[in-house]
């Protein structure tokens, strides 16, 4: 109970910087208009001839690589949403980074964290501050989603209104379940510097070094297994038909925000605060 009461007070705490700082509204200002823009950005494509193409199943069959099942259900979500989400996924591990590469290593500069460090366990002042990060995200996110929806309503005729409301509900909470596994992953990599500017370049190294290696795995056979190590390797079985897919994707991402996690408290417990 105690270890429980530590993390709410520290994600409680964190979120009130976060957004007391103005760095909340900044977040939700980029946040939206990067959300918002892949939803604009397809509404005005579903104007044109290309989006004549696009909803009459095209798009869905070349992005389901092939497997029928995948192209019914890709079908079935209004093209912006769609489009919103996969735009989401491909920049959300550099917005988590910039939201949340100072979390930990901003306090060691500082030397905050020593007043802390006698009055609670270290894990859960980690935790705390990844819940933080998370409940953050999870509300940006909500925001953006609802930006998307009111572009999706105003632009995109005959659009559904009940699909699109259900998968945009659906959307979203898949894309927190990936963000999750990058908000442990920069809580992690935080916690290695104790100057903020050091924990963001390390933090870009490695989500650069990820997409480097992703790439790779898929032209390269002999690296092939590699991409297994990626979390952003289990983003398109989150909407797989298949629910064993989806949920296995799920599960990989929960026990990736695991093991990162796992590790911020492993080098927090090793470190000189």
């Amino acid at each position: 109970m105690e270890l429980g009461r530590e993390i709410i007070e520290f994600t409680r705490t964190d979120l009130a910087r976060l957004f007391r700082s103005g760095k909340g509204l900044v977040l939700l200002l980029l946040y939206g208009l990067v959300e918002g823009a892949g939803g604009v950005l397809f509404a005005v494509l579903s104007r044109s001839g290309m989006g004549q193409l696009m909803n009459s199943g095209l798009l869905a069959a070349v992005a389901s690589g092939g497997d029928k099942a995948l192209a019914e259900r890709l079908q079935q979500i209004p093209v912006p949403v769609l489009f919103a989400y996969w735009f989401t996924l491909f920049v959300m591990p550099l917005l988590v980074l910039l939201m949340g590469f100072d979390q930990i290593s901003g306090e060691l500069s500082s030397r905050s964290v020593r007043y802390l460090a006698f009055r609670s366990r270290r894990s859960s002042w980690a935790l705390g501050k990844a819940l933080a990060q998370l409940v953050a995200l999870f509300g940006l996110s909500l925001v953006a989603n609802v930006v998307v929806l009111g572009v999706s309503f105003a632009t995109v005729p005959n659009i559904a209104i009940g699909p699109a409301l259900f998968w945009l509900v659906v959307l979203w909470l898949l894309s927190i379940v990936y963000g999750m596994a990058y908000v442990a992953l920069v809580t992690l990599v935080s916690t290695w510097f104790r100057t903020p500017f050091l924990a963001l370049v390390a933090g870009a190294v490695v989500l650069v070094v990820m997409g480097i290696v992703g790439l790779l795995g898929r032209w390269v056979d002999a690296l092939h297994p590699l991409i297994y190590l990626l979390p952003g390797t289990y983003s398109s079985g989150l909407i797989s038909p298949n629910l064993g897919t989806a949920a296995m994707s799920i599960v990989a991402l929960v026990a990736f925000a695991v093991v990162f996690l796992g590790g911020a408290i492993g080098v927090l417990r090793a470190r000189d605060l």
